[in-house]
Formats: C-alpha cells, sequence, structure tokens
C-alpha cells in the first residue's frame, strides 16, 4: 500500500517541470437592466483558490495564470451569482459579466466533486447555509443551523451533542468533508455528537441523497460539506471578529480571523472557542449537564506556481459534552446547582481532533490533476465523572484514539468545450486503538482503495452526469479480553465491496422551468459497534451485542424536481424514493443482562421516501416571504416503522427589509415559524411525540465606526418558550423537554489591515 503512495506522489511531481507562459485575464462587469458598471464584484477562480474584485469602472483582471479550463463565479449583493467558463490561453484573456437584478436569492452557486455550478443546474438536491446564515440565524450549534433547512433535522441528546439528519439518515450513513478531507468523528453511537463548528467556514452544502459516486462510502444519506472561507483578494490583508451571546444557556461565542493574498502565497489563520452553561427547557426547567466547551484553531498556507497551487491546512479542535443521564435528572444537587456553573463534574466526554491536509491542483494543457493528502488524529473519552469515580475508577473510562490517513488522485480531462472526464483513486487507511479500561468497540485496522470514473456534459440548457465507482474495504479486528463492563469480543476478518453508479440530468425547458432527475446508488459497510459491540451502553440501559456476520448497506435512490424562477417568484419542488438493502437497526430482544435490556443489530430491508417543497415570493424590495413543507416516512420490509424518522415540518418566514435609518442601514426584521406535526409512525417501543410550533424574531442592520462596517443582529429563537419534547431526541423517554427560549446577540466585524 505504501508503495502505492509513493508511486503516486513522485507520478504528481514528473509535472513540476510544465512552466507556462505569463498569461492573464481581464474583463469588465456591468448590470443587466441598465448596463451600469459594477464596482466591488467578487470575482473569484475556484480551481485555482484566486479571487479580485473589480475597480470603481467595473474592470478586474488576474496574471500568471496557467492555461486551462476554469470557471470565474462573479458574487455581487442584489444580482443573481453569475457562473462563467473560460479557455485560458497562452497570452492575454478577455471574458466580460452581465449579472441580472433579482430579489431572490437564486443562482446560488455549489461546490460539488470539481464542479462549480449554479444550484439549480445540479441534478440532485442540494441546500446551502451560507456564512451569514451562520453569523446571524441565532441558533447555538451548527447543527441546529443545518436542521432549519429543508430535508434536514438535528438528531439530539441534550443541545450541543446532536447530529444532522438528512431525509431520515443520520451517523455513519452521512459523508461529512472537511477542507476535502472525509471527516471521521466515531459517530458509531447515538450519543456521539458531529463535532464541528463554524470557525473558518464560509459556507456548507448539503448534498440530500446518495453521493458514493463523488465522495465514496458512508453518503448513503448524504454528505454535509464544509468549505473554508475563500481567499482574501490578491493584495488585500483581511480581519473578522465575531462575538455571540446567548441568553439561554449564559453562553458566549467568539471568533477571530486573519486572511491576506498577493500573486503568489495566500494564508488564513481563525481562532474560536465557546462556553456554556446547562440549558434551560420552556418552564425554565434547567436540565443538568448538558453544560459544553469548545475551542477551535485552523490555519492554511497556499502557494500559486505558474503551473497549478498546493494549500497545506492544519485543524484543531478541543470539545468537553456534559452527558445527560437519569441519574442527573432527579439529584437534588445537581438541580440546585448555580445555572452559571460549567465545571464538568458528571458524566461527559471529551474529543480533540487534528487535521492536516495537503490540496494540490497541476495543470497541463486541456487536463487538470488534482492529488490532495489527509491525515487524522480523533481522541475521545468518555468519563463517568468525580460522582461516580469511586464506583468505576479509571477502568470505568473510555479511550479510543482513531487514526486515519486519506489519498485522492483525480485527473480531469476536458473532452470537448462542454464534456468532461475525471478518472480517480482513492483510499482511506485506519486504525483504532483503545486506551482505557470499558470497551465498546474493538482495536482495528481498516483499508478502504476504489476507482471512479465521472463523465460531466454541460451544454447551455442541459447538465447531464454520469459514472461509476468500485469501492473494497476490509476490516480486521483484534480479540478483545472481557472487562468488567463487557464480554468477550471475538477477532473479525470481513471484506465488503460494492459496484456504485450515478446518472443524472438537468434541463432548462424554458428561462423560469428547470427539471431535474437523478439515480445514484450507496453504500456503508458495517461499523465497529455494529460488528463487535458486547456490552452495557453507558448512559443507558441496554446491553448491545453486534452480529460479525452484518452485510454492508446499498440502497437505490431516485430523485426527481422541478424549479420554477421568476424575477420575485420561486418555487422547489422535490421527491425521492430510497430504497436501503441490509439497513441495520438495533432490536430489542426482551431479555436482560442484570438490570439491563439485551439489543441486538439486526438487518432488514427499508424503504424511505418522502419530498420538499419550498416557495419563495418578494412582491415588493421591503417584503421577502417563504414557506416549506418537508415530509418523510421509513419502512422496514415487514411493514413496521423505522426508529428515529422525524416528524413532517412546515416552516414560514416572513421578512420586512426596511429603508436606511439615521446610521444604521442594511436594515431587516423577521418572524418565523417551525410546526412540527405529530409523529405517530414510530418503530416498536419508540414513543410518539405531540405536534409544536416555535416561533422566532429577530433584527439585522449594520452601522460604520471609525470607517470599519460594524453587523449586528439580536434573534429571539423559541420566541413563546414552547415547552416540548423532538421526536428526534434521544432523551424523550426520560422526559426531557428541548431547550426554551433563547435570545442571542451577534457582533460581526470585518475590517482590513491593507
Amino acid at each position: 500500500m505504501k508503495s502505492i503512495y509513493i508511486n503516486t506522489v513522485m507520478f504528481f511531481l514528473a509535472f513540476t517541470f510544465i512552466v507556462n507562459a505569463q498569461n492573464s485575464l481581464s474583463g469588465n462587469v456591468s448590470g443587466g437592466k441598465t448596463g451600469e458598471v459594477l464596482p466591488a464584484v467578487d470575482i473569484f477562480i475556484r480551481e485555482l483558490q484566486h479571487g479580485v474584485v473589480s475597480d470603481m469602472d467595473g474592470n478586474y483582471s488576474f496574471t500568471n495564470l496557467p492555461e486551462g479550463n476554469f470557471t470565474l463565479q462573479f458574487s455581487y449583493v442584489g444580482y443573481k451569482t453569475e457562473v462563467k467558463n473560460v479557455n485560458i490561453k497562452s497570452g492575454k484573456n478577455e471574458l466580460n459579466a452581465v449579472l441580472e437584478p433579482t430579489r431572490l436569492e437564486i443562482g446560488e452557486v455549489v461546490v460539488l466533486g470539481n464542479s462549480v455550478l449554479n444550484k439549480e443546474k445540479v441534478p440532485y438536491k442540494v441546500e446551502v447555509a451560507s456564512a451569514k446564515d451562520l453569523r446571524y440565524n441565532g441558533m447555538v450549534t451548527l447543527t441546529q443551523t443545518l436542521a432549519e433547512l429543508p430535508g434536514i433535522s438535528s438528531l439530539s441528546n441534550g443541545l450541543a451533542i446532536s447530529k444532522p439528519v438528512i431525509r431520515g439518515l443520520y451517523g455513519y450513513r452521512i459523508a461529512t468533508v472537511l477542507n476535502g478531507v472525509r471527516f471521521d468523528n466515531q459517530q458509531w453511537q447515538e450519543e456521539h455528537g458531529f463535532g464541528l463548528e463554524e470557525v473558518g467556514v464560509d459556507r456548507v452544502e448539503v448534498i440530500e441523497g446518495p453521493a458514493a459516486l463523488l465522495y465514496g462510502a458512508e453518503a448513503i444519506g448524504g454528505v454535509i460539506n464544509l468549505l473554508p472561507e475563500r481567499s482574501a483578494p490578491v493584495g488585500r490583508i483581511l480581519g473578522n471578529y465575531n462575538l455571540k451571546l446567548f441568553s439561554n444557556t449564559l453562553g458566549a461565542y467568539s471568533e477571530l480571523g486573519f486572511k491576506g493574498a498577493n500573486q503568489k502565497i495566500n494564508w488564513q489563520l481563525h481562532v474560536g472557542g465557546q462556553s456554556h452553561a446547562d440549558y434551560l427547557d420552556g418552564k425554565d426547567n434547567k436540565v443538568p449537564n448538558t453544560r459544553f466547551l469548545t475551542l477551535n484553531a485552523n490555519g492554511m498556507f497556499g502557494y500559486f506556481y505558474d503551473w497549478g497551487f498546493s494549500n497545506l491546512d492544519y485543524i484543531f479542535a478541543h470539545n468537553v459534552y456534559g452527558v445527560v443521564e437519569e441519574a442527573d435528572l432527579n439529584n437534588p444537587e445537581d438541580l440546585a446547582e448555580d445555572h452559571f456553573e460549567r465545571e464538568f463534574e458528571g458524566p461527559h466526554h471529551t474529543i480533540d481532533y487534528h487535521i492536516i491536509s495537503l490540496r494540490n491542483t497541476f495543470f497541463a494543457g486541456a487536463s487538470k490533476f488534482k492529488l490532495d493528502l489527509g491525515f487524522q488524529n480523533n481522541h475521545r473519552q468518555e468519563q463517568e465523572g468525580a460522582q461516580d469515580v469511586a464506583a468505576v475508577g479509571d477502568a470505568g473510562e473510555l479511550d479510543i484514539i482513531l487514526n486515519t490517513f486519506t489519498s485522492n488522485f483525480e485527473w480531469i480531462h476536458q473532452l470537448t468545450q462542454s464534456l468532461e472526464l475525471t478518472v480517480g483513486a482513492q483510499g482511506n487507511i485506519q486504525n483504532n486503538e483503545n486506551d482505557g479500561g470499558r470497551i465498546l468497540v474493538p482495536n482495528a485496522d481498516m483499508i478502504e482503495y476504489s476507482g471512479f470514473t465521472y463523465l460531466k456534459e454541460n451544454f447551455e440548457k442541459l447538465n447531464v452526469e454520469t459514472g461509476l465507482r468500485y469501492d473494497f474495504k476490509t476490516v480486521k479486528t483484534e480479540m478483545m479480553p472481557a472487562t468488567e463492563f463487557s464480554a468477550e469480543m471475538l477477532p473479525i476478518d470481513n471484506e465488503y465491496s460494492v459496484l456504485n453508479g450515478a446518472i443524472g440530468a438537468s434541463y432548462n425547458f424554458t428561462g423560469n422551468f428547470t427539471g431535474k432527475l437523478n439515480f445514484a446508488t450507496g453504500y456503508r459497510a458495517p461499523n465497529l459497534a455494529e460488528l463487535a459491540s458486547n456490552g452495557i451502553h453507558e448512559g443507558t440501559t441496554r446491553y448491545e451485542i453486534g452480529n460479525s456476520e452484518l452485510k454492508s448497506e446499498h440502497n437505490y435512490q431516485v430523485d426527481a424536481g422541478i424549479i420554477f424562477q421568476a424575477e420575485n417568484f420561486s418555487a422547489d419542488i422535490n421527491y425521492f424514493y430510497n430504497s436501503v438493502n441490509n439497513f441495520i437497526f438495533l432490536n430489542p430482544t426482551g431479555e436482560y443482562q442484570s438490570e439491563n435490556r439485551i439489543y441486538r443489530f439486526m438487518q432488514d430491508n427499508s424503504l424511505l421516501q418522502g419530498g420538499e417543497v419550498s416557495l419563495d415570493y418578494n412582491p415588493a424590495d421591503l417584503l421577502d416571504l417563504s414557506v416549506s413543507y418537508s415530509t418523510v416516512i421509513g419502512k422496514k420490509e415487514n411493514g413496521s416503522y423505522l426508529p428515529f424518522m422525524p416528524a413532517d415540518r412546515i416552516t414560514g418566514k416572513v421578512k420586512f427589509n426596511i429603508p436606511d435609518w439615521a446610521a444604521f442601514y442594511n436594515f431587516s426584521f423577521f418572524v418565523s415559524g417551525d410546526h412540527y406535526l405529530r409523529q405517530t409512525k414510530t418503530a416498536a417501543e419508540e414513543d410518539s411525540t405531540n405536534a409544536y410550533t416555535l416561533i422566532n424574531a429577530g433584527i439585522q442592520s449594520s452601522f460604520t465606526i471609525w470607517n470599519n462596517p460594524v453587523n449586528f443582529s439580536i434573534v429571539a429563537a423559541n420566541l413563546f418558550d414552547e415547552y416540548y419534547i423532538s421526536h428526534l431526541s434521544i432523551l424523550k423517554p426520560l422526559g426531557v423537554h428541548n431547550i426554551g427560549r433563547n435570545i442571542t446577540l451577534s457582533i460581526d466585524v470585518p475590517f482590513s489591515l491593507q
């Protein structure tokens, strides 16, 4: 295996002799209706991670560009984002752009694999949480922000321990990509959270549906792709400070970032963190041990050659999450504790991770070559807390280290002006090692590798994507001796292989209507907990037993959608049909081990289907109305329902854009509501939940201090203090209610040092 990586690296180093001429690209950007020039337009070449802004006359220019095919993205507030393809040839090149004004947030650009496309051209469903959403929506965690999007929910254990649910699927059925590297946060248990925050993140793109062709295994339900902040325009050094204060948790979030770029170098540095006390429910009852703390830092250094570029990224995070257990809910000491208390004396998880990635792109005529290498160290510790240390001692602590090395090689070749071919290979090597007395999963070595080919045809009205991918995975575990908390775990030596494919198209029938149809397959091998568990699951009353004979999950999904877009109205209607073979789930056996109920991991074919409808209407510049509806039904082959299927949801929002007043500008006010219907489509022994409605309201505006803009927002989430239990709360069997009213003050200060 090592020789493969060495040969791959040497193969790419052979391209370093390619040096192109001093090529340039320039042009002018204007408005569509009036033809007026547009200053300060953001122009970005995604393939090069290189950007500039237009001058006061609407002119822009890039220098020292390699030859090849590139995608330019033109973005300007109040105008539809424009994506243009350009073939850079030797010497001077020219490309002008005309942007169309719009009241709607349409024309949004998404980054999928090697493609940069307008959202409406993608054959499948993609939702986007922008930097504005991340900073000003008033939510406490990133998962809460994503759960505001149609088709996406949140499976939670308290507040911070949560993970996104895409159309009814979550955990290892959702692939998470961070800086181009597939992220593994050991989500093999329901109370293992997502573990990522928005520090240094520009936007989050969510693919709803299998995307194995582009992103590999564990993309049965979809992909969450966290895109880093874009590089600064050439010749600029920019900074940003963001502060959030939260009333319910008495919490604070702070982030400071800097970035700069010249013709050869671009760099970024971000640091941030947050601290929260226990949250209060809708009746001001404190929920003990829902406190959490996170510290984050990331940096990037990029160098731009005449023949390509390289980016070196480093990410660090330290997370501590309190874990709610039944004994704590009725403990007088915990209930009487001061609300501001932040010490972790009870059960809690500590998760540290380091991610290093090297992203390289090389250009040679009509071809691009990508080589991405990554290393992750994920260290998870689960402490029972000072209250229980005498009972369990060090032997009761879970301590697991997961090391992951990833590689991705792609050759992208432009066959014709509209036809692009991608051929690639990916590798993933993991080592799991226990260093604590409590064993939930065994020591293991896992190796994955794959080969794929992908073809994309992009006409003016028709966009077609298709491809095939082969994946192979081995899982080898060590024999683990019995402990006080688990029985003996026998060694496992399993192999899994599968062929996946996808074909999809979008077609613009008229200027207003675009239709989409996509068929795709996905695959997921059983995780270590599903294969080898044989012990007490702390924090629950379950004794879990794995099954080493489990087969890999494999699904087939059809997506169909239609988009209508006019100047002041848009509609997006989507339907999906997702058939999952060998769906893995925990099943109660009716037996007991001491006081703990015995559950076994089992399989059954399953079917999930549903869809989303989103409408957006802007009757005037001062008013924006939007509404959406999401539904999903999940059943096993025998007709019984799957557990943790999100309740149907109706979301509405009214936003008023208020004219500038005194020193304030970009002033807006909104009221939104989320109505969750009663959920009675439940699995065996799963509780149903009642309907409830959450009302949110907020204002946002900007003002200037010392020539620097200051953006702020005040948002009240759950304005009327609704007392409710989410159907996707793991704590609902304990009667624990979700967070009550929370008022968030956000202040964002962008500044320039040059």
